[in-house]
């Protein structure tokens, strides 16, 4: 019998036991294998409270905007060569690596390289962090560098469920060692994710005491906004049907006694249909504990929800909604691909407020076209939705990084027409972050800082929660002592011109000054 290992890394959030580790372990229970679970993203974070250690004082380094410490390098090497060893003594004949995206590569690459010292069995990685290219070579992805260095045996992306299966019986498909894309229209056909494989009582759970697992209802979305890659995953949206999405959330309560769900999708009402169905299953099952659920959700305009739509969620049990609003400008949200207004913000929060449903707003200031006017605009929504915070309808929000210029989001396809440049970063590459458009010529990296840093002051002086306000804090100081740093050493700005073989080239265009 076939001994595999599947294993997921840091840096995931520590709140729920990963999602799709759980169902590459029902693949593989399926094929017959004696399957063993490691979530070292959990045991990190156990690891670091043991020793009373900041988890989050990682992000910097997992992100990559910062170099660890001495202590922060010795503490990661000691715990890699605890659990390295722990694994590699258990004799596996296949380690699966889970690589959900950038923020695992850091940890992987050191765990992959102790790994390769002292195990001899074969070595697969897999998840949406392989199949990352960079914005200088969109022909290269993430698991063909690590195949390239010899860290790896193989590497698998797209749907892992189907290209893992493939893997194991010998047979070709598309995602095994490549980046192509077969997609699957039946969802519902998929295994659901066996969390039986993981100790639930580990997780920090953010009620706690309640457990919480992720939920997959759909691939891919119906929007296309454009500072976003999720198109260049899964190009077609697909969603399982409502009532499978429900009997999965049954289940989970029926076996595991877990009463709380986080949905994975882009967004969990991408379909109105589908959604509908799925909230009326749940709202029609007799549960003896009331459950609730979580996710992404898209507002849309006022003709197209209304007011028992919003009653059927609250009886479904709908919890928090993480809602891109992104900016406060009409006029900037229209350009992004967002395709409602403040006025249709209103009627939903009056309706969500009336159904005690929660909302997390998700934004971010310097937008590739942002003038000093949509700032202006962005600053205006906390006096005009304060009283949604004070009646607890708007729990936090998160105010995200500056806009990044993401490999595969429509947004690089506006490189060429927007005049962005880019100075590198630390690793000598161009980084998302650092880019100045000849479009927008005041929209300077100091100014997005400055503009995000009157967010934060507004959002504190209208009492909105923010979201790891201090985490977010370091990383605009980390990005303001990066463009010093450049402007010290006049070091040059890059231009990345997209070629016909959508390969992209650098051309230093001048010195900045």
């Amino acid at each position: 019998m076939i001994k595999t290992a599947v294993i997921n890394v840091p840096r995931l959030e520590p709140h729920r036991p990963p999602t799709g580790p759980a169902i590459i372990c029902q693949v593989c229970e399926n094929l017959g294998q004696q399957v063993t679970a490691f979530d070292l993203n959990i045991e990190f974070f156990h690891a670091c409270r043991s020793q009373s250690i900041d988890y989050h004082g990682f992000d910097g380094v997992w992100n990559q905007t910062t170099a660890p410490n001495a202590g922060q390098l010795e503490f990661i090497d000691d715990f890699i060569a605890h659990w390295s060893a722990e694994i590699a003594n258990q004799n596996f004949d296949y380690l699966l690596v889970s690589v959900f995206g950038t923020a695992n590569y850091f940890f992987v690459e050191k765990f992959l390289q102790q790994c390769r010292k002292i195990y001899p069995g074969k070595i697969v990685v897999g998840g949406m962090g392989v199949g990352v290219t960079t914005l200088e070579n969109a022909n290269r992805c993430y698991g063909t560098m690590l195949k390239d260095q010899d860290l790896i045996d193989d590497f698998v992306v797209g749907e892992g469920e189907l290209a893992v299966e493939a893997y194991f019986n010998g047979q070709d498909f598309a995602g095994i060692n490549n980046t192509e894309i077969n997609q699957l229209d039946d969802l519902d056909s998929l295994p659901w994710p066996n969390y039986s494989y993981y100790n639930l009582d580990l997780y920090d759970y953010l009620k706690p005491g309640q457990r919480e697992v992720y939920i997959t209802g759909s691939r891919g979305c119906v929007r296309k906004c454009t500072y976003c890659d999720v198109e260049r995953y899964w190009p077609k949206y697909r969603y399982r049907s409502g009532n499978s999405v429900a009997q999965e959330i049954i289940h989970n309560y029926n076996e595991h006694g877990i009463t709380r769900f986080y949905f994975t999708d882009s967004l969990v009402n991408g379909s109105l249909k589908v959604f509908t169905d799925f909230c009326e299953t749940l709202a029609g099952y007799n549960f003896d504990q009331p459950i609730s659920w979580s996710g992404q959700f898209i507002f849309r305009t006022i003709k197209t929800l209304p007011r028992d739509h919003f009653d059927l969620m609250r009886q479904a049990g709908a919890d928090i909604l993480y809602v891109g609003l992104e900016t406060g400008s009409d006029r900037l949200r229209a350009e992004m691909g967002k395709k409602f207004t403040n006025e249709d913000i209103d009627y939903q929060l009056s309706e969500l407020s009336r159904n005690r449903i929660h909302i997390m707003p998700l934004m971010f200031t310097g937008y590739l076209t942002e003038t000093l006017q949509d700032h202006y605009d962005n600053l205006a929504i906390f006096p005009r939705w304060q009283r949604y915070v004070a009646d607890g309808t708007i729990i936090g929000v998160e105010l995200g990084a500056s806009l990044e210029i993401l490999p595969g989001a429509p947004v690089e396809r506006m490189i060429e027409s927007h005049g962005i440049e880019f100075l590198l970063n630390h690793n000598n590459e161009p980084g998302f972050h650092l880019w100045w458009s000849r479009e927008n010529p005041e929209l300077t990296i100091k100014e997005r800082v400055r503009r995000k840093l009157e967010v934060h002051e507004a959002a504190i002086k209208y009492l909105w929660p923010v979201w790891r306000q201090s985490s977010r804090l370091q990383e605009l100081k980390d990005l303001i002592v990066m463009n010093n740093l450049h402007l010290t050493k006049k070091q040059q700005f890059y231009q990345l011109v997209p070629q016909q073989t959508s390969r992209i080239k650098q051309i230093k265009i001048g010195t900045l000054v």
